[in-house]
Protein backbone atom coordinates (compact mmCIF):
# COMPACT_ATOMS: atom_id res chain seq x y z
CA UNK A 1 0.00 0.00 0.00
CA UNK A 2 1.37 3.54 -0.84
CA UNK A 3 2.40 5.86 1.87
CA UNK A 4 0.18 8.39 0.26
CA UNK A 5 -3.04 6.37 0.46
CA UNK A 6 -2.73 7.08 4.03
CA UNK A 7 -5.28 9.47 5.74
CA UNK A 8 -3.81 12.48 7.32
CA UNK A 9 -4.44 11.01 10.49
CA UNK A 10 -2.27 7.97 10.05
CA UNK A 11 0.28 9.92 8.56
CA UNK A 12 0.32 12.08 11.56
CA UNK A 13 0.57 9.65 14.22
CA UNK A 14 3.40 7.93 11.62
CA UNK A 15 5.11 11.44 12.43
CA UNK A 16 5.01 12.05 15.92
CA UNK A 17 6.03 7.87 16.02
CA UNK A 18 9.44 8.83 14.17
CA UNK A 19 9.87 11.74 16.33
CA UNK A 20 10.33 9.73 19.73
CA UNK A 21 13.27 8.42 20.64
CA UNK A 22 13.94 5.50 23.51
CA UNK A 23 13.62 1.85 23.90
CA UNK A 24 10.14 0.58 22.72
CA UNK A 25 9.88 -3.24 23.32
CA UNK A 26 8.05 -3.91 20.04
CA UNK A 27 9.82 -2.56 17.48
CA UNK A 28 12.83 -2.58 18.74
CA UNK A 29 14.92 -3.80 15.81
CA UNK A 30 14.04 -0.27 14.54
CA UNK A 31 16.38 2.62 15.40
CA UNK A 32 15.77 5.26 12.98
CA UNK A 33 13.42 7.38 15.27
CA UNK A 34 13.96 10.93 16.25
CA UNK A 35 14.10 14.35 15.08
CA UNK A 36 16.63 13.93 12.74
CA UNK A 37 14.73 11.58 11.12
CA UNK A 38 11.31 13.74 10.97
CA UNK A 39 13.57 16.32 9.70
CA UNK A 40 14.16 13.93 6.63
CA UNK A 41 10.51 13.08 6.24
CA UNK A 42 9.94 16.47 5.92
CA UNK A 43 11.33 16.47 2.86
CA UNK A 44 9.76 13.91 1.26
CA UNK A 45 6.88 16.08 0.17
CA UNK A 46 4.36 18.83 0.22
CA UNK A 47 1.90 16.84 2.03
CA UNK A 48 4.80 15.36 4.51
CA UNK A 49 5.69 18.91 4.89
CA UNK A 50 2.44 19.99 6.28
CA UNK A 51 1.73 16.84 7.84
CA UNK A 52 5.14 16.66 10.46
CA UNK A 53 7.01 20.31 10.13
CA UNK A 54 4.13 20.88 13.05
CA UNK A 55 5.64 18.01 15.01
CA UNK A 56 9.20 18.55 14.06
CA UNK A 57 8.72 21.81 15.75
CA UNK A 58 6.58 21.26 18.69
CA UNK A 59 9.12 20.83 20.72
CA UNK A 60 12.17 22.61 20.82
CA UNK A 61 14.93 20.73 22.90
CA UNK A 62 18.17 23.10 23.94
CA UNK A 63 20.78 20.04 23.18
CA UNK A 64 23.84 22.41 23.29
CA UNK A 65 25.51 25.77 23.57
CA UNK A 66 24.58 26.77 19.91
CA UNK A 67 20.89 25.24 19.76
CA UNK A 68 19.51 28.24 21.07
CA UNK A 69 21.46 30.90 18.45
CA UNK A 70 20.27 28.44 15.91
CA UNK A 71 16.89 28.15 16.63
CA UNK A 72 16.63 31.73 16.74
CA UNK A 73 18.20 32.06 13.01
CA UNK A 74 15.62 29.85 12.55
CA UNK A 75 13.29 32.08 13.29
CA UNK A 76 14.48 34.91 11.62
CA UNK A 77 14.13 33.01 8.10
CA UNK A 78 10.90 31.31 8.65
CA UNK A 79 8.75 33.89 11.33
CA UNK A 80 5.74 31.50 10.77
CA UNK A 81 7.41 28.61 12.83
CA UNK A 82 7.11 30.79 16.00
CA UNK A 83 3.16 30.00 16.20
CA UNK A 84 4.06 25.72 15.98
CA UNK A 85 6.55 25.46 18.99
CA UNK A 86 4.02 24.71 22.04
CA UNK A 87 7.03 22.99 24.67
CA UNK A 88 10.77 24.19 24.93
CA UNK A 89 13.07 22.30 27.17
CA UNK A 90 16.18 24.24 28.04
CA UNK A 91 19.33 23.87 30.53
CA UNK A 92 20.89 27.19 32.12
CA UNK A 93 24.41 27.39 30.63
CA UNK A 94 27.06 28.95 33.40
CA UNK A 95 27.04 33.25 33.84
CA UNK A 96 30.68 32.79 32.88
CA UNK A 97 29.92 30.71 29.21
CA UNK A 98 28.06 32.85 26.68
CA UNK A 99 26.65 31.55 22.82
CA UNK A 100 28.09 32.58 20.05
CA UNK A 101 25.23 34.83 18.51
CA UNK A 102 26.63 35.50 15.23
CA UNK A 103 26.45 39.41 15.67
CA UNK A 104 22.53 39.43 16.85
CA UNK A 105 21.75 43.42 16.64
CA UNK A 106 18.37 45.08 17.65
CA UNK A 107 17.32 45.44 14.41
CA UNK A 108 17.34 41.72 14.12
CA UNK A 109 15.22 41.04 17.59
CA UNK A 110 12.68 43.67 16.15
CA UNK A 111 12.91 41.51 12.93
CA UNK A 112 12.14 38.32 15.23
CA UNK A 113 8.81 39.70 16.07
CA UNK A 114 9.60 41.77 19.22
CA UNK A 115 8.02 45.18 18.76
CA UNK A 116 9.76 48.32 19.38
CA UNK A 117 7.68 49.23 22.13
CA UNK A 118 8.61 46.51 23.88
CA UNK A 119 12.09 45.98 23.54
CA UNK A 120 11.89 49.89 24.59
CA UNK A 121 10.35 48.67 28.12
CA UNK A 122 12.81 45.87 28.63
CA UNK A 123 15.61 48.32 28.21
CA UNK A 124 13.91 50.45 30.68
CA UNK A 125 13.90 47.48 33.24
CA UNK A 126 16.70 45.85 32.34
CA UNK A 127 19.23 48.32 30.82
CA UNK A 128 21.94 45.59 29.68
CA UNK A 129 19.62 43.55 28.11
CA UNK A 130 20.00 43.70 24.48
CA UNK A 131 24.14 44.01 25.60
CA UNK A 132 23.78 40.65 27.05
CA UNK A 133 21.45 39.30 24.09
CA UNK A 134 24.37 40.66 21.74
CA UNK A 135 26.90 38.60 24.34
CA UNK A 136 24.84 35.54 24.32
CA UNK A 137 23.96 35.52 27.92
CA UNK A 138 21.83 32.23 28.07
CA UNK A 139 19.28 34.67 31.02
CA UNK A 140 18.73 37.04 28.53
CA UNK A 141 18.79 34.65 25.23
CA UNK A 142 15.95 32.43 27.06
CA UNK A 143 14.12 35.46 28.24
CA UNK A 144 14.06 36.17 24.58
CA UNK A 145 12.93 33.01 23.85
CA UNK A 146 9.92 32.68 25.95
CA UNK A 147 8.09 35.73 24.75
CA UNK A 148 8.71 35.29 20.71
CA UNK A 149 6.50 31.71 21.13
CA UNK A 150 2.91 32.59 21.67
CA UNK A 151 1.84 29.40 21.46
CA UNK A 152 3.91 28.18 24.25
CA UNK A 153 2.27 25.39 26.28
CA UNK A 154 4.99 23.94 28.44
CA UNK A 155 8.36 25.01 29.84
CA UNK A 156 10.89 22.19 31.35
CA UNK A 157 14.22 23.99 32.73
CA UNK A 158 15.62 21.22 32.70
CA UNK A 159 19.33 21.94 34.29
CA UNK A 160 19.34 25.34 36.47
CA UNK A 161 21.95 26.79 38.00
CA UNK A 162 19.51 28.77 41.00
CA UNK A 163 20.35 31.51 42.03
CA UNK A 164 20.50 33.61 38.87
CA UNK A 165 17.49 33.38 37.51
CA UNK A 166 15.97 35.49 40.43
CA UNK A 167 19.40 37.50 40.96
CA UNK A 168 19.31 38.40 37.03
CA UNK A 169 16.32 39.05 36.60
CA UNK A 170 15.68 39.03 32.57
CA UNK A 171 13.78 35.71 32.69
CA UNK A 172 11.34 37.32 35.78
CA UNK A 173 11.13 40.74 33.95
CA UNK A 174 9.70 38.69 31.02
CA UNK A 175 7.09 36.97 33.02
CA UNK A 176 6.15 40.00 34.85
CA UNK A 177 5.11 41.58 31.30
CA UNK A 178 3.17 38.28 30.36
CA UNK A 179 1.24 38.37 33.42
CA UNK A 180 -0.05 42.29 33.10
CA UNK A 181 -0.09 41.49 29.10
CA UNK A 182 -2.70 38.36 30.32
CA UNK A 183 -5.13 40.79 32.13
CA UNK A 184 -5.89 42.41 28.62
CA UNK A 185 -8.04 40.54 25.67
CA UNK A 186 -5.87 39.50 22.46
CA UNK A 187 -2.58 41.45 23.77
CA UNK A 188 0.50 39.79 22.38
CA UNK A 189 3.32 38.36 24.45
CA UNK A 190 1.20 37.05 26.88
CA UNK A 191 2.18 33.23 27.05
CA UNK A 192 -1.85 32.71 27.17
CA UNK A 193 -1.46 29.42 26.32
CA UNK A 194 1.52 28.38 29.17
CA UNK A 195 0.01 25.74 31.41
CA UNK A 196 3.04 23.65 32.93
CA UNK A 197 6.60 24.73 34.15
CA UNK A 198 9.29 22.17 35.51
CA UNK A 199 12.47 23.25 36.80
CA UNK A 200 15.08 21.20 38.28
CA UNK A 201 18.31 21.70 40.19
CA UNK A 202 21.37 21.71 38.24
CA UNK A 203 23.46 19.72 40.77
CA UNK A 204 23.27 16.14 42.83
CA UNK A 205 23.43 18.36 46.11
CA UNK A 206 22.08 21.10 48.17
CA UNK A 207 19.08 22.77 45.89
CA UNK A 208 17.34 26.12 44.92
CA UNK A 209 14.70 28.28 46.62
CA UNK A 210 11.23 27.79 45.68
CA UNK A 211 11.08 31.43 44.69
CA UNK A 212 12.78 30.60 41.40
CA UNK A 213 9.24 28.98 40.20
CA UNK A 214 6.97 31.67 41.56
CA UNK A 215 7.01 34.44 38.75
CA UNK A 216 5.54 31.65 36.12
CA UNK A 217 3.10 30.99 38.77
CA UNK A 218 2.06 34.54 38.76
CA UNK A 219 0.56 33.67 35.43
CA UNK A 220 -3.45 33.46 35.46
CA UNK A 221 -2.43 30.49 32.53
CA UNK A 222 -0.10 28.37 34.83
CA UNK A 223 -1.71 25.50 36.34
CA UNK A 224 1.10 22.90 37.20
CA UNK A 225 4.11 24.16 38.36
CA UNK A 226 7.18 21.07 39.33
CA UNK A 227 10.38 21.67 41.11
CA UNK A 228 13.04 19.10 41.56
CA UNK A 229 15.09 20.08 44.57
CA UNK A 230 13.99 22.88 46.27
CA UNK A 231 15.54 24.04 49.33
CA UNK A 232 14.19 26.82 51.77
CA UNK A 233 15.00 27.12 55.24
CA UNK A 234 12.13 30.31 55.26
CA UNK A 235 9.87 31.87 53.22
CA UNK A 236 8.36 35.25 53.96
CA UNK A 237 4.64 35.47 54.25
CA UNK A 238 2.78 36.68 51.53
CA UNK A 239 -0.35 38.22 50.12
CA UNK A 240 0.18 37.11 46.51
CA UNK A 241 -1.89 34.17 45.69
CA UNK A 242 -1.31 31.92 43.15
CA UNK A 243 -4.05 30.13 40.82
CA UNK A 244 -1.84 26.84 40.24
CA UNK A 245 -3.54 23.91 40.66
CA UNK A 246 -1.32 21.23 40.44
CA UNK A 247 2.38 21.98 42.52
CA UNK A 248 5.11 19.09 42.82
CA UNK A 249 7.77 19.28 45.22
CA UNK A 250 10.20 16.76 43.94
CA UNK A 251 12.81 15.70 46.64
CA UNK A 252 12.99 18.68 48.04
CA UNK A 253 13.68 20.19 51.75
CA UNK A 254 11.98 23.06 53.15
CA UNK A 255 11.49 24.09 56.41
CA UNK A 256 8.19 23.61 58.33
CA UNK A 257 7.26 27.82 58.76
CA UNK A 258 8.44 28.10 55.28
CA UNK A 259 6.18 24.98 54.02
CA UNK A 260 3.83 26.60 55.52
CA UNK A 261 3.86 29.85 54.36
CA UNK A 262 4.64 28.34 50.66
CA UNK A 263 1.15 26.31 50.14
CA UNK A 264 -0.88 29.38 51.76
CA UNK A 265 -0.09 31.34 48.84
CA UNK A 266 -2.02 28.81 46.61
CA UNK A 267 -5.17 28.65 48.09
CA UNK A 268 -7.12 26.52 44.91
CA UNK A 269 -4.45 23.50 44.88
CA UNK A 270 -6.03 19.89 43.32
CA UNK A 271 -3.23 18.08 43.36
CA UNK A 272 0.26 18.19 45.95
CA UNK A 273 3.18 16.29 45.37
CA UNK A 274 5.72 16.26 48.06
CA UNK A 275 8.79 14.36 48.80
CA UNK A 276 11.25 15.15 51.42
CA UNK A 277 14.87 14.52 49.92
CA UNK A 278 16.58 15.04 53.31
CA UNK A 279 20.34 16.17 53.91
CA UNK A 280 21.19 15.67 50.34
CA UNK A 281 18.70 18.59 49.75
CA UNK A 282 19.39 20.84 52.98
CA UNK A 283 19.24 20.36 56.36
CA UNK A 284 15.54 20.45 57.66
CA UNK A 285 14.10 17.93 59.22
CA UNK A 286 10.48 16.97 57.68
CA UNK A 287 8.24 17.46 60.50
CA UNK A 288 4.34 15.89 58.53
CA UNK A 289 2.33 17.79 61.26
CA UNK A 290 3.41 20.57 59.91
CA UNK A 291 2.02 19.72 56.47
CA UNK A 292 -1.04 18.73 57.70
CA UNK A 293 -1.20 22.76 58.97
CA UNK A 294 -0.30 23.57 55.36
CA UNK A 295 -2.82 22.12 53.55
CA UNK A 296 -5.74 22.94 56.17
CA UNK A 297 -6.90 25.98 53.21
CA UNK A 298 -7.23 23.07 51.17
CA UNK A 299 -9.72 20.86 52.77
CA UNK A 300 -12.53 22.47 49.61
CA UNK A 301 -10.38 21.77 46.69
CA UNK A 302 -7.92 19.35 47.18
CA UNK A 303 -8.21 15.90 45.25
CA UNK A 304 -5.07 14.03 45.30
CA UNK A 305 -2.34 14.45 48.17
CA UNK A 306 1.33 12.25 47.84
CA UNK A 307 3.87 12.76 50.77
CA UNK A 308 7.49 10.81 50.56
CA UNK A 309 10.12 11.18 52.49
CA UNK A 310 13.42 10.11 52.03
CA UNK A 311 15.52 12.01 54.30
CA UNK A 312 14.97 10.06 57.51
CA UNK A 313 14.81 12.50 61.22
CA UNK A 314 17.89 13.41 62.48
CA UNK A 315 16.60 14.73 65.65
CA UNK A 316 15.14 18.64 65.90
CA UNK A 317 14.13 20.33 68.65
CA UNK A 318 10.26 19.02 67.67
CA UNK A 319 9.35 15.39 67.22
CA UNK A 320 8.16 13.92 64.33
CA UNK A 321 3.93 13.30 64.42
CA UNK A 322 1.62 11.92 61.82
CA UNK A 323 0.03 14.38 59.27
CA UNK A 324 -3.38 14.52 61.32
CA UNK A 325 -6.79 13.53 59.95
CA UNK A 326 -7.57 14.34 56.52
CA UNK A 327 -11.52 13.42 56.95
CA UNK A 328 -12.75 17.06 56.63
CA UNK A 329 -10.93 17.22 53.14
CA UNK A 330 -14.10 16.57 50.99
CA UNK A 331 -12.81 16.20 47.38
CA UNK A 332 -9.94 13.95 48.47
CA UNK A 333 -10.08 10.91 45.90
CA UNK A 334 -6.33 9.74 46.37
CA UNK A 335 -3.97 9.71 49.23
CA UNK A 336 -0.71 7.90 49.02
CA UNK A 337 2.65 8.70 51.06
CA UNK A 338 4.92 6.61 53.83
CA UNK A 339 3.24 4.59 56.87
CA UNK A 340 5.09 7.41 59.62
CA UNK A 341 3.74 9.92 57.78
CA UNK A 342 -0.01 9.11 57.97
CA UNK A 343 0.18 6.85 60.85
CA UNK A 344 3.28 7.87 63.14
CA UNK A 345 4.88 4.73 64.61
CA UNK A 346 4.65 4.41 68.36
CA UNK A 347 7.49 4.90 69.91
CA UNK A 348 6.61 2.38 72.74
CA UNK A 349 5.82 -0.10 70.55
CA UNK A 350 8.62 -2.61 69.57
CA UNK A 351 9.09 -4.65 67.08
CA UNK A 352 8.89 -7.78 68.81
CA UNK A 353 5.64 -6.16 70.31
CA UNK A 354 4.81 -5.88 66.32
CA UNK A 355 5.24 -9.86 65.58
CA UNK A 356 3.00 -10.74 68.32
CA UNK A 357 0.13 -9.01 67.70
CA UNK A 358 -1.05 -7.29 63.84
CA UNK A 359 -2.51 -4.74 65.34
CA UNK A 360 -4.94 -2.64 68.31
CA UNK A 361 -4.78 -0.75 70.85
CA UNK A 362 -1.38 0.75 69.85
CA UNK A 363 -2.76 4.23 70.08
CA UNK A 364 -2.17 4.85 66.68
CA UNK A 365 -4.78 6.82 64.58
CA UNK A 366 -7.41 4.79 63.05
CA UNK A 367 -7.60 4.86 59.23
CA UNK A 368 -11.15 5.41 59.31
CA UNK A 369 -11.60 7.73 61.62
CA UNK A 370 -8.62 10.04 59.56
CA UNK A 371 -9.30 9.41 56.07
CA UNK A 372 -11.94 11.60 54.01
CA UNK A 373 -15.31 9.92 52.34
CA UNK A 374 -14.43 10.82 49.10
CA UNK A 375 -11.25 8.96 49.19
CA UNK A 376 -11.31 6.43 45.81
CA UNK A 377 -7.55 5.55 46.09
CA UNK A 378 -5.00 4.57 49.04
CA UNK A 379 -1.51 3.46 49.03
CA UNK A 380 0.72 3.11 52.50
CA UNK A 381 4.61 1.98 51.86
CA UNK A 382 6.77 1.20 54.34
CA UNK A 383 4.17 -0.23 56.92
CA UNK A 384 4.77 -2.14 59.23
CA UNK A 385 2.51 -5.74 60.05
CA UNK A 386 0.11 -3.66 62.58
CA UNK A 387 -1.37 -1.98 59.14
CA UNK A 388 -2.73 -5.39 57.83
CA UNK A 389 -5.27 -4.86 61.37
CA UNK A 390 -6.52 -1.35 60.25
CA UNK A 391 -7.01 -2.42 56.22
CA UNK A 392 -9.20 -4.88 58.22
CA UNK A 393 -11.06 -3.12 59.97
CA UNK A 394 -11.63 -0.27 56.91
CA UNK A 395 -13.09 -3.14 54.43
CA UNK A 396 -15.22 -4.10 57.37
CA UNK A 397 -16.62 -0.53 57.90
CA UNK A 398 -17.10 -1.04 53.77
CA UNK A 399 -18.84 -3.95 54.26
CA UNK A 400 -21.95 -2.02 55.62
CA UNK A 401 -22.87 -1.12 52.04
CA UNK A 402 -25.02 1.94 52.69
CA UNK A 403 -23.79 2.75 55.77
CA UNK A 404 -19.88 2.44 55.13
CA UNK A 405 -18.13 6.10 55.27
CA UNK A 406 -15.98 4.66 52.08
CA UNK A 407 -18.56 4.17 49.15
CA UNK A 408 -16.48 5.43 46.96
CA UNK A 409 -13.08 3.18 47.50
CA UNK A 410 -11.57 1.21 44.72
CA UNK A 411 -8.30 0.70 45.15
CA UNK A 412 -5.89 -0.27 48.10
CA UNK A 413 -1.81 -0.56 47.83
CA UNK A 414 0.29 -1.78 50.94
CA UNK A 415 4.05 -1.55 50.76
CA UNK A 416 5.59 -3.42 53.33
CA UNK A 417 9.35 -2.94 55.25
CA UNK A 418 11.35 -5.69 54.71
CA UNK A 419 11.79 -7.49 58.05
CA UNK A 420 14.75 -9.96 57.21
CA UNK A 421 14.64 -11.66 60.90
CA UNK A 422 10.72 -12.38 60.95
CA UNK A 423 10.49 -16.15 61.82
CA UNK A 424 8.98 -18.69 58.92
CA UNK A 425 5.89 -19.25 61.29
CA UNK A 426 4.86 -15.30 61.62
CA UNK A 427 5.70 -14.69 57.86
CA UNK A 428 3.32 -17.53 56.95
CA UNK A 429 0.83 -15.92 59.44
CA UNK A 430 1.06 -12.90 57.81
CA UNK A 431 0.55 -14.14 54.32
CA UNK A 432 -2.56 -15.57 55.39
CA UNK A 433 -3.75 -12.89 56.70
CA UNK A 434 -2.86 -10.84 53.45
CA UNK A 435 -4.22 -13.30 51.45
CA UNK A 436 -7.82 -13.03 53.43
CA UNK A 437 -7.94 -9.39 53.14
CA UNK A 438 -7.20 -9.71 49.22
CA UNK A 439 -9.99 -12.04 49.10
CA UNK A 440 -12.16 -10.10 51.89
CA UNK A 441 -11.51 -7.28 49.14
CA UNK A 442 -12.38 -8.48 45.81
CA UNK A 443 -15.59 -9.22 47.66
CA UNK A 444 -16.90 -6.00 47.94
CA UNK A 445 -15.24 -4.19 45.06
CA UNK A 446 -12.10 -3.05 46.17
CA UNK A 447 -8.74 -3.98 44.91
CA UNK A 448 -6.25 -4.52 47.39
CA UNK A 449 -2.50 -5.15 46.46
CA UNK A 450 0.48 -5.79 48.91
CA UNK A 451 3.76 -5.48 48.28
CA UNK A 452 6.56 -6.93 49.38
CA UNK A 453 10.01 -5.44 48.28
CA UNK A 454 12.90 -7.85 46.87
CA UNK A 455 15.27 -5.06 47.39
CA UNK A 456 15.53 -1.15 48.30
CA UNK A 457 16.91 1.95 46.82
CA UNK A 458 18.19 4.65 48.39
CA UNK A 459 15.35 4.07 50.76
CA UNK A 460 12.82 3.48 48.18
CA UNK A 461 10.60 1.24 48.45
CA UNK A 462 10.58 0.09 44.49
CA UNK A 463 8.23 -2.26 43.97
CA UNK A 464 5.61 -0.11 46.07
CA UNK A 465 6.71 2.75 43.50
CA UNK A 466 6.34 0.38 40.74
CA UNK A 467 2.88 -0.93 41.79
CA UNK A 468 1.65 2.92 42.15
CA UNK A 469 2.51 4.52 38.92
CA UNK A 470 3.17 7.67 40.89
CA UNK A 471 0.93 9.07 37.80
CA UNK A 472 1.51 12.55 36.05
CA UNK A 473 4.79 13.05 39.04
CA UNK A 474 7.69 14.48 36.96
CA UNK A 475 10.76 13.68 37.36
CA UNK A 476 13.88 15.43 35.31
Amino acid sequence: MSLYKLSDDILLEIAEWVNTSGYIPDYSPVSERGTKFLASLVLCSRRLNSIATPVLYGTFVQTKYEALPAFLRTILEKPKLVALVKDIVVSEIDEEESMEMGGLSRQEIERLGLRADVLDHFESEKSNWIDDLEAGKWQAVAALLILLLPGLEEIVIASYLGPGLVDNGYINTALAYAAHQQLTPHSQYALRNLKTVSMAYCDTEFGMSIEAILPFCALPSVTAARIHMASDDEFIPSSQRYQTKDLQLNSSNIASGALINILRCFPDLKKLFYENGGSIVGNEDFLPQYLGRAIEHLKECLEELTVLDQGGYTGSDEEQEAIGSLAGFQKLRKVAMYYDCLLKADSQVTDEDQDEDIGGGDGKPRLVNILPPSLEFLAVAKCEPDFLDQIRELLEQQQQGEGSNFLLLKKVIIGFVDKPNVSPERTSELRRVEEELVADGKEIGIEVVIVHPKFQIDGHNADFEAAFHFDGVWSP
